[in-house]
């Protein structure tokens, strides 16, 4: 049932301005993605960017966020042009088996636009921590000797989070860094079939994925290699 109304109520879309706003004001949200299933804890990250008007305007627009009580975060607050927001809410053990509202606010002068999204909010096990941790610093090293304009090395901070919930075979999680965001995917088998993968999304500029590794055998101590990226986030 949670999971029809979860299809069934897509993702609402409120345009309206208050009071009258010039035409270089004008703009709508687009969020990424418009619904997410996610376990207790885990943390729900949002990508907002701006689809322009007749004019197209370089004046920042603010973003705002709410979650129906849930705490919400929101980075980047401020985005022009092809700039990219984040908002991050992280669903508590009261959002058990319900489905949580996330309204998603833009406002440039006198003109706002309102998207909301849906979590809802499941039941099930998650991607071990340890295990991503452990299949994500195969890449580091090769990264960091490679690549070193990314900025990614062995003294990288990241904050971690599981991906999709309840998923056999292919796990995923997800890895932010204060300029990155790394999504993580392996297959939980024997070689030579065990691969792992990872993309690469510049944050605050990039919506989509710039950059992704796949190692073709983890138990085969194979390097990483350059693949194509995929077309979208793993939420």
């Amino acid at each position: 049932m949670l999971r029809e109304k979860l299809f069934v109520v897509t993702v609402i879309l409120l345009i309206g301005s208050f009071g009258a706003c010039s035409k270089d004001e004008a703009f709508s949200l687009e969020v990424v993605p418009g619904t997410m299933e996610a376990l207790v804890g885990r943390r729900c990250v949002f990508l907002v960017h701006l689809i322009e008007g007749e004019e197209d305007s370089r004046d920042e627009v603010k973003i705002t966020a709410s979650a129906q009580g849930r705490a919400s975060e929101v980075e980047y607050t401020s985005i022009s042009g092809s700039e990219v927001a984040e908002v991050t809410v992280i669903p508590d053990s009261s959002s058990l088996k319900d489905t949580v509202v996330v309204t998603i606010q833009g406002e440039r002068g006198s003109y706002r636009d309102t998207v909301q999204v849906l979590i809802a909010v499941v039941d099930g096990f998650a991607t071990d921590e340890q295990s991503a941790i452990e299949v994500r610093d195969r890449f580091i090293p090769w990264l960091a000797e490679n690549h070193p304009e990314l900025g990614i090395d062995e003294q990288a901070s990241w904050i971690g989070t599981s991906g999709r919930p309840n998923i056999l075979v292919v796990s995923h999680y997800l890895f932010f860094f204060k300029d990155w965001e790394m999504g993580l995917s392996w297959h939980v088998t024997i070689a030579p079939y065990d691969w792992a993968r990872i993309y690469l999304r510049h944050r605050g500029t990039q919506i989509t994925p710039s950059q992704a590794f796949e190692i073709s055998s983890l138990s085969a101590q194979k390097d990483p290699h350059p693949i194509t990226p995929p077309d979208s986030v793993t939420r």
